[in-house]
């Protein structure tokens, strides 16, 4: 009989009416499980697309760094290729270091400026004065020529 009662004691505690069920899978502990494991898999979702936007940006980076490349690669094969005709290179020549074929008189311009209104690069880089004033017409460069002629800087201290 006591054996009985044991094993109906066992079988009772294995079975457990409905309502102990509920109070099992209800209150306080449950629901921070929950918002426990909401977290973590809100958290390794987060991680993974901030993962994936930083990639999709390095990509992108990439991509115009690739075209970057690629236009400079073209404009320099281009470069190789002028710089392989002979026309071209007579003109470097003749602009560059002032050449000439036999039979042809050299003509240089002294003051380019005034003919075009522009400094050439080489002499913009040469001369510091310029970078200190604006490049004028040539009336306007001559007035202000007469106009420093006339007020000297190296008057004598009285």
């Amino acid at each position: 009989m006591v054996m009985r009662k044991r094993r109906t004691k066992a079988a009772g505690e294995e079975t457990q009416s409905p309502m102990q069920q509920r109070r099992l899978f209800s209150g306080p502990l449950v629901f921070l499980l929950m918002v426990f494991i909401v977290t973590v898999g809100s958290i390794e979702c987060i991680s993974t697309v901030r993962n994936y936007a930083l990639s999709l940006a390095e990509l992108h980076a990439l991509q115009r760094e690739e075209s970057t490349l690629k236009e400079r690669k073209r404009t320099l094969n281009n470069n190789i290729e002028r710089w392989k005709d002979k026309a071209y290179i007579a003109a470097q020549a003749r602009d560059r270091l002032g050449f000439v074929f036999p039979g042809e008189q050299a003509v240089r311009v002294e003051h380019p400026e005034a003919v075009t209104g522009t400094l050439p690069n080489a002499f913009a880089q040469e001369n510091s004065e310029t970078k200190n004033r604006p490049v004028l017409p040539w009336y306007s460069d001559l007035m202000y020529a007469l106009h420093k002629a006339d007020k000297p800087d190296n008057l004598p201290l009285q």
